[in-house]
């Protein structure tokens, strides 16, 4: 009865799958216990182990079987640090027990005086130093800074990047008036990337980087032949006077500008030498200018003004990679990933040759994204100098755009509220140099 309801809320499945287990801990039991009994009748003292015989002189033991005899070297017939004409401090072994004897070595203390880091070779005294003494950064008697004296030989260095970005914002300029009006496109823009830092114990690093300045614009202009109405309620409360002239549109345009820069300083794990990790904090500026202007059959003028202004503050997290491809040259891989507050600002405002004028702005705060992925080619051409080409994207979310914002007024003659709802892509190709030094 009580298998019976086992398997009605198990499963016939769980259950041969947990009688399994059962036997197979059953049996690791026994058999655990069988080798133990055997392990300790085997090498027990001669008084126990009636096939085992002790030899005083040289500290060990042999074990019989038929006519053959097997040597078993004890614990005590092992050499350590503190056996006669041992060394027990790395930084301190003489030169003559590098070519014949067994370094003992013992870096755990690395984890408090060398930041979980043991740099440098374990190759005695050539090496020098002990991590105990904080002297992780220097091989020793040769006062090179070209690691400590624990773990694996390394070099601490320091490195800057200067890298030529040419990216493309795939925003474009809305379309207010009708389906006559021509909406342009962003083109590529020149920006730099710039980044400097430091692996001080060849696993712990540092680095910071700014990006940037960007600065898209666009211009286009539309002549409409017969003249358009613009497309608002005229009789609106904010925009009724201002739009009352402009019941024949023949010709608009629009100026469409964005601004991007950031800045950030990261913490690094480097691993290997082809795996980095990052964890930092990071600042983006992004503002955007959208005008639109626009004139009737009679000559007369208006003109509306959008800006919004976006200050992202954040944490972010990255991944570095390295592929070897040859001798000299890495495939890699970068990505980023960030969650940011967005203090934004809105500003609307417009006037016309009549004298008219529309006046909104607005503030409020809102959650953003960042996140970045891009892959490229790394070559080589000597210990210090590294060049770099590669193509990445970006993808920016929970932003306030400029024709949003005039949208807003234009469409529902409302500006007062704010929307941060809006994203965008960017685009591109990079190459650069790294100095590691």
């Amino acid at each position: 009865m009580k298998i019976r309801s086992i398997k009605k809320r198990f499963g016939s499945t769980a259950v041969r799958t947990l009688a399994a287990c059962g036997l197979l801990a059953g049996s690791l039991v026994a058999s655990n216990a069988h080798a133990q009994s055997g392990l300790v009748n085997a090498f027990e003292t001669p008084a126990k182990a009636t096939n085992v015989q002790q030899t005083a002189a040289s500290n060990s033991r042999s074990i019989k079987h038929g006519d053959q005899e097997f040597a078993v070297m004890t614990a005590e017939g092992v050499p350590t640090a503190a056996s006669a004409g041992r060394v027990a401090t790395l930084g301190s072994m003489p030169t003559s027990e590098l070519n014949g004897g067994v370094t003992q070595t013992s870096c755990l203390s690395c984890g408090t005086s060398c930041g979980g880091s043991c740099p440098g070779g374990s190759y005695g005294g050539m090496y020098g130093g002990s991590c105990n003494t904080g002297s992780c950064g220097n091989y020793g008697g040769y006062g090179s800074s070209m690691g400590g004296g624990c773990g694996i030989p390394c070099r601490p260095y320091r490195f800057a990047m200067v890298e030529a970005l040419y990216m493309e914002h795939q925003g474009d300029a809305p379309q207010l008036l009708g389906s006559n009006f021509q909406s342009a496109e962003f083109d590529f823009e020149w920006g730099s990337r710039i980044t400097v830092g430091m692996v001080p114990d060849c696993v712990h690093g540092m680095e910071t980087t700014f990006v940037g300045p960007f600065n898209w614009d666009l211009q286009s202009s539309s002549t409409f032949t017969p003249p358009l109405a613009f497309d608002t309620v005229s009789s609106d409360r904010l925009l009724g006077p201002f739009m009352a002239p402009f019941t024949d549109v023949v010709a608009d345009r629009a100026t469409y500008e964005a601004d991007y820069w950031s800045i950030e300083a990261n913490k690094t794990l480097v691993g290997w030498d082809v795996a980095k990790l990052l964890i930092g904090g990071r600042y983006i500026d992004y503002d955007e200018l959208y005008r639109y202007g626009f004139s009737n059959d009679t000559g007369e003028q208006a003109v509306l003004q959008s800006e919004t202004e976006n200050s992202l503050y954040g944490m972010q997290v990255g991944l570095d990679m390295l592929f070897p491809t040859s001798c000299h040259g890495y495939m890699d891989f970068r990505g980023r990933a960030g969650g940011y507050l967005n203090f934004a600002e809105s500003d609307v405002r417009g006037f016309n040759t009549a004298g008219a004028t529309v006046f909104a702005n607005d503030d409020d705060l809102e959650l953003a994204g960042v996140f970045e992925l891009g892959a490229g080619y790394r070559y080589e051409l000597g210990e210090m100098l590294t060049l770099r080409a590669g193509g990445e994207m970006w993808y920016v979310t929970g932003i306030a755009d400029a024709p949003t914002q005039l949208s807003n007024v234009v469409r529902r003659g409302s500006g007062q509220s704010i929307a941060i709802d809006d994203d965008f892509f960017v685009i591109g190709v990079n190459f650069g140099a790294q100095m590691k030094f």
